[in-house]
């Protein structure tokens, strides 16, 4: 039966949205808004002479008891108000024009002949439902309706032998204009405005089954119920808009907290200009190429990118890089990305190291999905290698494939972000059968010192803070931070300090902003003061592939070599980084659960083995003037997926 898998559905959605758990929603008590949805109109007609003059059918027809199904579909459109009783019941008025439009055929009063019905019925409805809500979205809709027929005829057309008469002329349903009907079905309330505005827009989408009854006149002489003149049971589905005030919800004031809501940390060996770093360095055997060539992309208008050589000043490269970047390198200028001296010089590298281990061989996998050309890649990359490094062609096997072994892009890469992520597949991959030749470069580097200069300020309060911000003072400065979502933040103090400044005392004032609408404030002294010796720090980098999400699972033993050679007492940062790819939030929120990941792990190895350190974990997402690394080409993205660990003796 129709009606059996009807609510038979109902009961499966009512189940399915009623498990999902409400959102957090202003209360919106009183709403006005407009209404479109569909009727889908299914039609019993019982055993009244419907046919007048009863010459033209003798003796009329849906006689003898029998009952015939149609459907029809039909326009329901119109205006509404909402008031809610209590938070969970809500009373809605609607005022809509109800078309009930259909199409019946008997074919079981006469042998051989069909008689189709047209019935054309529109109607002024007013109805009252009641919203049981559970929640403040997902609600229950039940009540009933008045309505007026505006329209309510229809046309007749005889079927002899599958043969169709003429049609007759519009024929008016005998029967009063007021009937009643009965609703039940279910919605659910999308807010689309933000939640803290005061006037709010609620798109409501919402699924009814209703049942329209004496819609014909009956004889109950002859006949048992209304529903053997003409009842319409309609299946309707729609959207409403509706608008409405934000009323929020009154809050007990909260007990102040006891002492300060805020911790902070300044550095506690002072800040330093400078910091000297043995930096161990991953290489990403890939050289990725630019479209429409086959050559190794090189410096370009002050671009960075490989340093292309010829054989004649690979000397000169080995004299100035020997135990330098070929396995440590050392360079006294200050640089923000002294990391591409190793990326950029990567062929070079490679073609050192084979040079001094004449048993490995390399596998070279060029690919190429769009250009198709990725064996070519690879040959471009051997024969720089034979060439100016001297290596045996048969010790590189040269190969090429559409899609690299671990692809970049996935189906949720976004649109804009899909021509970044589909020129990383065309690379080259160096692959050996000698671990040696891929191992990691120790940098030893002299950089502005950053990390061991923070200060760290947490919010220690258990409230729901939403955000906060931080304003330090002294010195003749006044500086703002923030506004900061996460609890912890590091602020860089550059600029608060001049140079050959005694220490000096600084003010933090912290304002907060709870998640009920209430403002927390305090401020808290501290002193900065300058170290003039360079700090001494290690530094270790992981880097993911392309959405990696194990890779601090597959990392175990190098994160318990670094917790191993991690001295007692250090202050240890982990900084979380992704390239640009996606949206902002979900970078930042990837870089922070990567950095805390390896954060847990390390601190798990360190109270095993008895060392107390002070350990942080940041995530700074795609932040430009913080990543390692420029987003502008394929190898600075693929270096960006990365958690870098810092440890400061």
């Amino acid at each position: 039966m129709k009606l059996t898998r009807l609510f038979t559905l109902l009961a499966v959605l009512a189940v399915m949205v009623g498990t999902t758990i409400a959102q957090e929603t202003p209360s919106v008590p009183t709403r006005y808004g407009a209404h479109l949805g569909l009727n889908f109109n299914m039609a019993g007609s019982g055993y009244g002479e419907w046919m007048t003059p009863a010459d033209r059918r003798p003796g009329g027809n849906f006689i003898e008891e029998v009952r015939n199904d149609g459907s029809g579909l039909g326009l329901y459109a119109g205006l509404s108000g909402q008031w809610h009783v209590l938070d969970w019941l809500a009373i809605q008025g609607r005022l809509s024009y109800d078309q009930r439009s259909l199409t019946v055929i008997d074919d079981q009063s006469y042998p051989n002949v069909a008689d189709e019905f047209n019935l054309n019925i529109g109607l002024i409805n007013l109805e009252a439902l009641a919203k049981l809500y559970l929640g403040r979205s997902f609600h229950f809709t039940a009540g009933g309706g008045v309505a007026y027929q505006m329209t309510s005829e229809y046309t007749y057309t005889k079927v002899d032998n599958g043969t169709a008469g003429a049609e007759s002329d519009p024929i008016t349903v005998p029967g009063s204009n007021i009937i009643g009907s009965f609703v039940g079905g279910l919605g659910w309330d999308i807010f689309l405005s933000d939640p803290a505005e005061q006037q709010q827009w609620i798109l409501t989408p919402f699924a009814e089954a209703t049942w329209m009854v004496g819609m014909r006149t009956v004889d109950f002489e002859s006949q048992g119920g209304f529903d053997d003149g003409l009842s319409v049971i309609t299946v309707r589905a729609g959207v409403q808009l509706a608008f409405g005030d934000a009323v929020r919800d009154e809050v007990e004031p909260a007990a102040a907290p006891v002492g300060k809501f805020f911790r902070i940390t300044p550095p506690e060996d002072g800040i330093f200009s400078k910091r000297s770093t043995n930096e161990y360095f991953p290489i990403r055997p890939f050289v990725f190429f630019d479209y429409g060539s086959t050559e190794i992309p090189r410096e370009n208008n002050n671009n960075r990118r490989y340093n292309v050589i010829t054989k004649d000043e690979r000397d000169e490269l080995i004299a100035y890089a020997r135990n330098t970047i070929m396995d440590v390198e050392h360079d006294a200028e200050v640089q923000k990305y002294m990391q591409g001296q190793v990326y950029y010089n990567i062929i070079n590298i490679v073609g050192y190291r084979l040079q001094q281990t004449p048993t490995a061989n390399l596998t070279l996998i060029g690919s190429d999905p769009k250009e198709k050309n990725g064996a070519a890649l690879a040959e471009t990359v051997k024969k720089y290698l034979v060439d100016v490094w001297e290596i045996d062609p048969s010790r590189i096997t040269a190969t090429g494939q559409e899609n690299p072994r671990v692809p970049s892009g996935t189906a949720r890469t976004p649109a804009a972000d899909r021509p970044n992520a589909d020129i990383e597949n065309r690379r080259v991959e160096i692959t050996s059968n000698d671990p040696s030749i891929g191992r990691r470069a120790v940098v030893v580097s002299e950089r502005s010192a950053r990390e061991e200069n923070m200060i760290d300020i947490a919010i220690t309060t258990n409230e729901a803070i939403e955000s906060w911000q931080v304003t330090i003072s002294g010195n003749g400065q006044r500086k703002s931070y923030g506004p900061f979502t996460y609890k912890e933040a590091n602020i860089d103090p550059v600029g608060l300090m001049s140079e050959g400044a005694d220490p000096t005392t600084f003010t933090a004032e912290v304002v907060a902003k709870t998640k009920d609408g209430r403002t927390l404030s305090d401020s808290e002294p501290f002193e900065l003061r300058l170290n003039n010796k360079n700090s001494m720090a290690e530094r270790h980098a992981l880097i993911f592939e392309y959405s990696d999400e194990d890779l601090v699972k597959r990392s175990e033993q190098f994160l318990a070599e670094i917790a191993k050679s991690t001295p007692n007492g250090a202050t240890v940062i982990v900084s979380g980084f992704t390239d640009n790819i996606g949206s902002d939030e979900f970078n930042l929120k990837l870089s922070k659960d990567r950095a805390e990941e390896v954060k847990t792990n390390l601190l798990a190895k360190y109270n095993a083995a008895g060392k107390k350190v002070t350990l942080r974990a940041f995530g700074y997402g795609e932040s430009s003037d913080r990543h390692p690394y420029t987003n502008e080409f394929p190898e600075g993205r693929m270096y960006n997926r990365t958690v870098i660990v810092d440890i400061l003796p």
